[in-house]
């Protein structure tokens, strides 16, 4: 059986840290419906009620002129380093983010530029929120079937600039990177199976 193994691994956080108090001197918050409008009963937070109910004491923030290409890219040197690789080893980039910059040139592309991997030819965005760094995963394996290389996948979001604070959800969001370098293997071991699954008639999408 063909497979795939990860040889290396890597994160980046900005330095900027945002504790609950933070969120704590914006009460109240609000829940909103699929329309934005507000429903329900104002929510007075603290520390407390987040770390019961989201279990997150503080989150990252990167800073204005910080995008996902930016942390994506540190995330991907400590990779690249922690498989004893370099940029130029790698067949393709695969970036999984709802929060690039913009939508050309892709933030894949961008951080491809920043490391220098001159030689990654299948280098693309992936949009699927939190299902997006598995989904990333499964298609290196997949490519890595064919070009029996290496694959880079980057998992990064900004969300903290597009959070609206005043919603019951926003303590759940922060920045940051992952990333890990994905090897083909002939040996069974790694990435053995993916089970994917979709249901967007539930109304939970």
């Amino acid at each position: 059986e063909m497979a795939s193994e990860i040889a290396g691994t890597g994160y980046f956080l900005p330095e900027k840290v945002i504790k609950n108090q933070y969120f704590e001197d914006r009460n109240p918050l609000w829940q909103y419906d699929k329309d934005g409008h507000r429903v329900g009963d104002p929510i007075y937070t603290s520390d407390e009620w987040i770390m019961q109910r989201m279990g997150v004491a503080e989150r990252r923030e990167a800073g204005e002129d910080e995008y996902v290409h930016h942390l994506g890219a540190k995330a991907a040197e400590k990779a690249l380093k922690a498989a004893r690789m370099k940029a130029e080893d790698l067949d393709g980039i695969i970036f999984a983010t709802i929060t690039q910059q913009g939508n050309f040139p892709s933030a894949a592309c961008l951080t491809q530029e920043i490391i220098g991997a001159r030689n990654a030819k299948d280098v693309y965005d992936l949009g699927a929120a939190c299902a997006g760094f598995p989904l990333a995963l499964r298609n290196a394996h997949l490519a890595l079937q064919e070009s029996k290389g290496a694959y880079l996948v980057i998992a990064a979001e900004t969300l903290r600039k597009v959070t609206d604070d005043t919603d019951a959800n926003a303590p759940l969001f922060g920045d940051g990177a992952g990333a890990v370098i994905l090897r083909y293997t002939d040996e069974e071991k790694g990435i053995l199976a993916y089970s994917p699954s979709s249901n967007p008639f539930d109304g939970k999408c």
